[in-house]
C-alpha cells in the first residue's frame, strides 16, 4: 500500500507539473501572438482616416509681412508662415478685408487664392478662425496627410448682411495641390470630412 501510494503521489505531482508547464507555454504563445499583431498593425498603419490640427494664430506663427506693423500702410495686408504636416507649410495671406491660405511644399508656393475666393458666396470672404484641419492616415507611426479643410466666412450683399460660412477642401498633391471642393458651413465638418476622404484620399 505504501509503494502504491508513493507511485500515485509521484504521478499526481508529475501531472501537476505538466499542467503548469502547458499553462505557461500557452500564456507565452498568447503573449507572443498579441505582440506580433500589435507590431504588424503599427508597421502597416491604420487605414482609417483621421484628423490633426494646426493653427494660423498670429501669436503662434512666423510673420512674413503685416500692415499692422507698418506706420502708414496703403491697404491692409498680411502674410504669415504657419506650421503643417507632411512637408507642407501653410501661408495665411490676405488683404483688403479678404484672406485665404496658400501652401508651400519643397520650396514652391501653390497659389490657391482664386479658387478659394470663388468658392465662397457673398462679399469679402476671409478665413473664419485660426483652425486648419488636416485629413490623413497613420503610417509607420507618422501622420500622412492627403487633404486640408478650413472654414471661410463672407457676408451677404443685401440691406441686412448675414454671415455665410463655407468649408474649403484642398487636395494635397505637392506643387499640384488644389481646391478640390467646398461644403456650406451649415452642413458641418463631418460632411466636409466625408467629401475630403472621397475626393482626396
Amino acid at each position: 500500500m505504501l509503494r502504491g501510494s508513493n507511485r500515485f503521489a509521484r504521478t499526481g505531482f508529475s501531472s501537476r507539473r505538466l499542467r503548469e508547464a502547458m499553462k505557461t507555454r500557452l500564456r507565452l504563445i498568447a503573449y507572443t501572438t498579441s505582440f506580433a499583431l500589435c507590431f504588424l498593425n503599427g508597421w502597416a498603419g491604420d487605414s482609417r482616416p483621421t484628423s490633426e490640427f494646426t493653427t494660423t494664430d498670429p501669436a503662434k506663427v512666423k510673420i512674413i509681412e503685416d500692415s499692422s506693423r507698418e506706420k502708414h500702410p496703403e491697404i491692409d495686408h498680411f502674410k504669415h508662415l504657419c506650421p503643417g504636416f507632411g512637408g507642407y507649410a501653410v501661408i495665411h495671406e490676405g488683404g483688403d478685408a479678404r484672406s485665404w491660405i496658400n501652401l508651400k511644399f519643397d520650396g514652391k508656393i501653390t497659389d490657391l487664392a482664386g479658387d478659394t475666393l470663388s468658392a465662397c458666396p457673398g462679399q469679402f470672404p476671409a478665413k473664419a478662425n485660426n483652425v486648419v484641419e488636416w485629413r490623413g492616415l497613420r503610417k509607420d507611426r507618422s501622420f500622412v496627410p492627403y487633404a486640408i479643410i478650413y472654414r471661410m466666412m463672407s457676408s451677404s450683399g443685401d440691406d441686412k448682411p448675414t454671415r455665410i460660412e463655407t468649408l474649403i477642401i484642398i487636395k494635397l498633391d505637392g506643387k499640384n495641390s488644389r481646391v478640390a471642393g467646398h461644403v456650406a458651413g451649415v452642413e458641418g465638418n463631418e460632411k466636409a470630412e466625408e467629401l475630403a476622404d472621397r475626393l482626396c484620399r
